[in-house]
């Protein structure tokens, strides 16, 4: 379903064509939480899967899904860094992670971020 709304097409992902790309200097509200939850569980679902065994395949799927999710939200406005982590760690508490788990989320979602 991400995947769906953050996929690149020559004429852009369906999110990013329905707003002016890198027209918002903060993103409201609205877009600042489909934008932080989208990679929240792009990431969490290749976290979830990585490593383990006859999972490969659907590793390198969810992993491709993140790149396109991430590269696709950037180009809708700057999410703020700070806000971004503050959010992504009080989610992960709620919904009991780890403190290395949340450390583990932020690591890769930076990867991702830097385009590795």
């Amino acid at each position: 379903m991400l995947r769906g709304l953050w996929r690149q097409t020559p004429q852009g992902s369906p999110v990013v064509r329905l707003l002016k790309p890198g027209g918002f200097e903060h993103l409201p509200d609205d877009l600042f939480f489909l934008t932080a939850m989208s990679r929240w569980a792009t990431v969490r679902a290749l976290l979830a899967v990585a490593g383990v065994p006859r999972l490969e395949q659907l590793e390198k799927i969810i992993a491709a899904t993140a790149a396109e999710v991430f590269q696709a939200t950037v180009l809708i406005g700057v999410l703020d860094a700070d806000e971004e982590e503050d959010f992504v760690r009080r989610l992960d508490e709620a919904l009991g992670f780890s403190a290395e788990q949340t450390a583990d989320f932020l690591r890769e979602s930076r990867r991702f971020l830097s385009g590795g």
